[in-house]
């Protein structure tokens, strides 16, 4: 990891304000209690099951790191701007069950289709699809043009099109 900024692992660092377990410690700095937060109460545990939860925490955190590294997309991260697949549908003019399972096939046809791409092209479309990046700024992080990007955009587009129809 020599020769690494901060900025390359952004994902590594803020964690621990985010968690929803602590140590309590005495002025020894001794630990006298631990604590997991759920639903916004303080739960006090014995140190196995906060050592059990901290390390599910960082296991989690890890593979979330990972499929970040590797422009893995899950189906769980399909929801468009903080819209759910299940907003999705009811959105719609999807009345019936039968169109709501329809448009859940489609989804999972979706899903299935974007693991067929390479990895450098599933994170392209996550960084345009999944968190909105303009072909301009996306263009400027990758040090080419905004027509290159529209073009890899057009050719990506175009074999998940294919993908679909094939399904």
């Amino acid at each position: 990891m020599a020769g690494k900024d901060k900025k390359d692992f952004p994902h590594s660092y803020g964690w621990k304000s985010k968690r929803n377990y602590h140590q309590v410690r005495d002025r020894n700095g001794v630990t006298v209690a631990y604590i997991i937060t759920v639903n916004g109460q303080d739960i006090a545990v014995s140190k196995e099951v906060y050592q059990a939860y901290s390390q599910s925490d960082r296991r989690e955190r890890y593979l979330s790191e990972m499929d970040q590294d590797h422009g893995t997309v899950l189906f769980g991260d399909l929801n468009m701007a903080g819209t759910s697949r299940s907003e999705l549908i009811s959105g719609t003019s999807a009345n019936s069950p039968e169109e709501i399972v329809g448009k859940l096939d489609m989804l999972t046809r979706l899903h299935e289709c974007l693991d067929m791409l390479p990895n450098a092209e599933k994170k392209f479309l996550m960084f345009r699809y999944w968190k909105g990046m303009s072909q301009t700024a996306l263009a400027k992080q990758l040090g080419v043009s905004q027509q290159a990007i529209s073009g890899q955009e057009k050719l990506i587009l175009r074999k998940l099109k294919k993908f679909l129809k094939n399904f």
